[in-house]
């Protein structure tokens, strides 16, 4: 009988689905090894069967499963722990997968500059406060749906996801989001008050244009005169 174990290996793989089992995983008391293990399970569908098997050092160990539709079988201990290996990145590093909110593109497309700064400012607040409140104000910002409640696994999810987001922005407008600028003693108003007067040209009430504008777009153009100024001052 073959069994064919299909999992992620890069971030660009992992569904939304993947990042709800993870988040879930994320609420129980589990060593690293056995999160992986528990999530290997979930994404394959393998079901772990408690019967005892030989010495998971030796070269003939077998870990024992069913799966639906296959029946009981065994898989050698190795083959395991070298997939758990491959889904490591998941804990171990940053990335960009699918974003668990439906509605949602994972890299914030046709999502406006206003809704992308203010969601940030909320989860920033919410991963020193926990109060899920934010996450909830987070979720509508986003969305522009109100919901009751966000379960943990939802939330760690969501946060998992920013994270990644945040990286790739980084990569993308290295001049506008810098590695330390989250150490900064100004207020996330404070900040919101500098990027504008960057961009409205001494022009105020353009400010309700430039907090609609796509987030990219808005960016892309501090990115530029960042760089620009840069420039400029090393000449």
């Amino acid at each position: 009988m073959t069994i064919d174990l299909k999992y992620p290996t890069t971030w660009d793989e992992v569904t939304r689905e993947h990042l709800l089992m993870l988040g879930k995983l994320m609420t129980r008391k589990l060593t690293r090894e056995e999160l992986l293990f528990d999530l290997l399970c979930k994404i394959t569908g393998l079901r772990p069967l408690l019967k005892q098997g030989i010495d998971e050092d030796t070269l003939v160990a077998e870990y024992h499963f069913k799966m639906k539709g296959k029946g009981k079988f065994t898989i050698p201990a190795w083959i395991i722990r070298q997939a758990c290996e491959q889904l490591s990145f998941l804990v171990d590093t940053v990335g960009l997968p699918e974003c668990p909110i439906l509605s949602v593109h994972s890299k914030l497309h046709d999502v406006s500059f206003k809704a992308f700064y203010f969601a940030d400012a909320y989860l920033s607040r919410y991963q020193v406060t926990k109060d899920e409140d934010l996450m909830l104000k987070m979720y509508n910002e986003l969305t522009g749906r109100q919901v009751r409640n966000l379960n943990k696994a939802e939330v760690n999810a969501i946060v998992i996801w920013w994270c990644g987001l945040k990286e790739y922005l980084k990569q993308s407008y290295p001049e506008v989001l810098k590695d330390g600028d989250e150490q900064t003693d100004k207020t996330p108003a404070d900040i919101l008050n500098e990027i504008l007067s960057v961009l409205n040209k001494n022009e105020p009430h353009m400010n309700k244009e430039i907090l609609k504008s796509d987030v990219h777009a808005v960016m892309h153009a501090l990115n530029n005169i960042y760089l620009t100024a840069k420039q400029h001052d090393n000449k």
